[in-house]
């Protein structure tokens, strides 16, 4: 029975260390979400205020304990009543961390989302653009240092609640596609990656997400990752002709032309009128010397979009390698005009 007795008041005390060690940690989130942004002050005195609650009912149930354990040290308390009081303490502990964990988790969705938010409000899309298409979103580094100071913090504290976090946490899938976008405007492809996955782990179907991933592994010079995964976003939605673009892209960027063709084709039947797919679709023609089939896809694009500049820049080199000095002068000037050379 003392064995017993041990083993239970042993649980206590690491329950109790534990839950003031993730206390301290959201302690931490929440003073730095106060002093980084304002926007958090609200979240983090709401946090701030549930925990005052529970470390005060905490140290009530710590002390219960200990004076308890010294009674029965003493002899002033039966066995049978301190093993009564240890499974009355061991009860009150456990309702006390459920509470805890469910607060945790209903104030890190709560920062989940005012993150998302300010993302939002700074510009950050949850779409990458299409392969091709610059990111042009500027947000200042100390916006950017703010967040990721403050995403760092949830993180780690997701990572101190362990498998209750893994099991009771629902985290946004659209804010870690945000998140991810973030980090590539900033270039920073192997984040992004993360982030597109993460969102992925979540929400397994969404098309747009494995598109995402596939842009930023392209992006880290893994190709076939990147067919792979446009492959997994094109089996989800079928009709997605930013998808195709992308993946004829990585065709092209392989020398597979016949391949890179069929993808530009297919997203051409879904948006006929996707300027840069048809500036792609006549790189190709180029490089394997249909001029003219090269020249028709150049000017359909520039129909669509007439200051398209590299697609002039393209033309006038194509009509150069026909001879068509005239043409090719035209073009080239048409270009320069635009600011592309």
């Amino acid at each position: 029975m003392a064995t017993e007795i041990e083993k239970t008041a042993k649980e206590i005390d690491e329950a109790c260390n534990k839950f003031f060690g993730v206390r301290a940690k959201m302690l931490d989130m929440i003073d730095k979400g106060t002093r980084l942004d304002v926007k958090f002050s609200e979240v983090a005195e709401k946090i701030g205020e549930g925990l005052r609650e529970l470390h005060a009912k905490s140290k009530v149930i710590e002390e219960a304990w200990r004076l308890n354990a010294r009674q029965f040290e003493q002899g002033r308390t039966e066995r049978d009543g301190y093993e009564r009081r240890l499974m009355q303490l061991t009860e009150e502990m456990s309702r006390l961390g459920f509470a805890f964990h469910e607060q945790v988790r209903i104030e890190l969705e709560s920062f989940e989302r005012q993150l998302d938010i300010m993302l939002q409000q700074w510009g950050v899309p949850s779409v990458l653009p299409s392969e091709g298409q610059e990111l042009k979103l500027e947000v200042a580094n100390d916006k950017k240092e703010k967040l990721e100071a403050l995403v760092r913090s949830v993180d780690e504290t997701k990572e101190e609640l362990g498998e209750i976090a893994a099991q009771q946490i629902t985290a946004n899938p659209e804010a870690y596609k945000r998140f991810g976008v973030f980090y590539a405007q900033s270039r920073n492809w192997k984040k992004a990656s993360e982030y597109f996955e993460r969102a992925l782990a979540i929400n397994p179907k969404d098309a747009i997400g494995w598109r995402g991933l596939g842009y930023t592994l392209f992006k880290q010079r893994n190709p076939n990752e990147a067919i792979a995964c446009y492959e997994k976003a094109l089996e989800i939605n079928k009709k997605d002709a930013a998808t195709y673009y992308n993946l004829g892209t990585v065709y092209d960027e392989k020398g597979n032309y016949n391949k890179a063709i069929a993808c530009y084709e297919k997203a051409l039947e879904i948006k006929p009128n996707f300027a840069p797919v048809w500036c792609n679709l006549g790189t190709v023609y180029d490089e394997k010397g249909n001029y003219n089939k090269a020249i028709a896809c150049y000017e359909k694009a520039l129909e669509i979009k007439p200051n398209f500049a590299p697609v002039w820049c393209n033309l006038g080199m194509v009509y150069q390698r026909l001879g068509n000095k005239k043409e090719a002068k035209k073009c080239m000037n048409k270009a320069k005009e635009l600011g592309h050379i």
